[in-house]
């Protein structure tokens, strides 16, 4: 029986590391700007627009302003000329993304499925100020691509983007997780023999 109770508790602690995560695959990624907003800050001061920066793996403090040391643009609301891609390196499956973007406004971010563009769920405007960082969207069934695209799709009419992530299933966690419903499975197995 205590081999029961011990394989649910290995169970459940592996049940919990899934769906961990572990590579952000866009580190270092191309990044392409399209269309004719970029680095328009509409009058705002000291406005950087580094487009690649956005895949360097360090976020900027939330509340930074929206267009110091980011890929920034001003557009239409919502802004379909204006595109941002992100060119992985090789196709990767990716389990989970996470945007840091200016507050106020709402983002599509869409990946390649081979053919053409597939929109993920839109990440919406918060509250705030600045630069946030969006809560990590988990997508439900991982995505294979090799690259993402964003557009801004609600807002004020200045978009920014500060960080993005595309973070891939860790096979670790997978491995524990099935090692776990071994041992719980032999477990359940020999209580029933004995």
């Amino acid at each position: 029986m205590r081999l029961v109770y011990a394989s649910l508790a290995m169970a459940a602690v592996c049940a919990a590391t899934v769906p961990a995560l572990a590579d952000n695959v866009a580190l270092g990624a191309t990044v392409t700007t399209n269309g004719h907003g970029w680095g328009n800050s509409n009058g705002w001061c000291c406005g950087s627009n580094i487009p690649g920066s956005i895949v360097n793996g360090t976020p900027l403090p939330d509340g930074t302003q929206w267009n110091e040391g980011t890929a920034f643009w001003s557009g239409s609301a919502p802004d379909a000329t204006d595109t941002l891609t992100i060119t992985l390196s090789g196709t990767d499956k990716v389990s989970a993304i996470i945007l840091q973007a200016d507050n106020n406004d709402a983002y599509q971010v869409a990946y390649w499925n081979g053919t053409g563009w597939t929109d993920l769920p839109t990440f919406l405007a918060v509250g705030g100020w600045g630069l946030t960082t969006r809560p990590e969207l988990f997508l439900g069934t991982p995505v294979t691509t090799d690259a993402f695209q964003i557009t801004a799709v609600g807002g004020d009419g200045d978009y920014a983007v500060g960080q993005f992530e595309a973070l891939t299933p860790e096979p670790a966690s997978y491995m524990m997780f099935l090692t776990g419903l071994v041992v719980l499975g032999a477990a359940v197995r020999r209580r029933r023999v004995v």
